[in-house]
């Protein structure tokens, strides 16, 4: 009871205003508070984020653990980093090995308090991620994951609502001409999926929907927003990230991802310290030979936030055009939006 009292009374107001200074959107909080939930959490993300700010290569603490049970996907969607990355493909397993999932969550930092399961693949298709979800769960951490909610049916919805999972985020489009365009997917059927699982969700569960915001949506959101606010608890939006060439027209500025405090593992056990590493080209360790506790001080993970504080920055950096779509233009894209439909 005293936790859920300071996470609404103290962490989300403290997100929130964080996220409108910080992101210009205060739509952004809820990716954040997934992950932030106690001060402790919200005291080492202020740390890190002081750090960045100064160029200080060093993050101050681990809050959060992104694990890919899967590198394999039934969709291959247009903006997604497979498509993207077509070279990544064989490079790892399909499947992350149950020894070394467990081995990760056993010799997670304490300061970790969330897992996401979530990568270039989709979780769903892991033979054991509800054994991996109880696993975790029962580490006493936060547990979230992604998934395209393509195969959220039959006997696998039904385990997952009765599973400790914490909060679910279905990707997703905006409507049926988006969908088969993005994703090769029919809308109905993804969003017959989603009001299922709404239905059967158990107690304490959190149902999100995950928005991928590009020029083709900006007068579709609020719409979209208003069909689905009854039936989930939150819709999401996030930027378009993409690759482009070296050098391109771009902004240069260093990435605050870097010192986020989220250690990305792929399913060979690969660390990075940036979501969209689906390369690992920006690897710092390896949690099956190195222990997770001792990845905070490597020299590779020194050496590359020196690289990115500095300016000089790795060719993957150099390449990523997420900042030619930023969460700014998130705002101005979701209020040009509203103010269409007030007209």
């Amino acid at each position: 009871m005293l936790n859920t009292l300071i996470q609404k009374a103290v962490i989300w107001p403290l997100i929130w205003l964080g996220a409108v200074f910080y992101l210009k959107s205060g739509k952004q909080a809820r990716w954040i508070f997934e992950k932030i939930r106690t001060p402790r959490s919200l005291y080492l993300t202020a740390r890190n984020m002081l750090h960045f700010h100064l160029g200080i290569p060093r993050i101050a603490g681990w809050i959060s653990m992104t694990i890919e049970p899967a590198a394999v996907c039934n969709l291959t969607c247009e903006y997604c980093a497979r498509g993207k990355d077509k070279n990544w493909t064989g490079a790892r397993p399909t499947f992350m090995d149950w020894a070394l999932f467990t081995k990760i969550i056993d010799e997670a930092p304490r300061s970790i308090e969330t897992v996401c399961l979530a990568g270039i693949g989709e979780p769903l298709m892991h033979p054991r991620i509800i054994d991996m979800i109880e696993y975790a769960s029962n580490s006493g951490r936060l547990v979230y994951m992604f998934s395209n909610g393509t195969l959220l049916e039959g006997e696998l919805l039904e385990r997952l609502a009765a599973s400790p999972l914490d909060v679910l985020n279905v990707s997703i489009e905006p409507d049926v001409e988006s969908a088969r365009r993005y994703r090769g997917v029919e809308y109905d059927e993804v969003a017959e999926n989603v009001r299922a699982f709404a239905a059967r969700k158990g107690p304490g569960q959190t149902l999100n929907l995950a928005l991928v915001m590009n020029e083709m949506h900006e007068d579709r959101i609020c719409r979209f927003e208003e069909e689905w606010r009854a039936i989930v608890d939150h819709v999401k939006i996030s930027p378009q990230m993409g690759l482009g060439a070296v050098d391109s027209d771009i902004s240069k500025q260093a990435c605050s991802e870097l010192w986020r405090g989220n250690m990305d593992i792929k399913t060979n056990g690969n660390i990075s310290v940036c979501c969209f590493d689906s390369l690992e080209d920006l690897t710092v360790g390896n949690a099956a030979t190195d222990n997770l506790n001792e990845v905070i001080n490597h020299t590779a993970l020194h050496t590359l936030l020196q690289r990115v504080a500095t300016g000089d920055l790795p060719e993957r950096c150099r390449r990523c055009t997420s900042a030619c779509f930023t969460r700014k233009d998130i705002a101005r894209m979701t209020q040009k939006a509203a103010n269409r439909r007030q007209q």
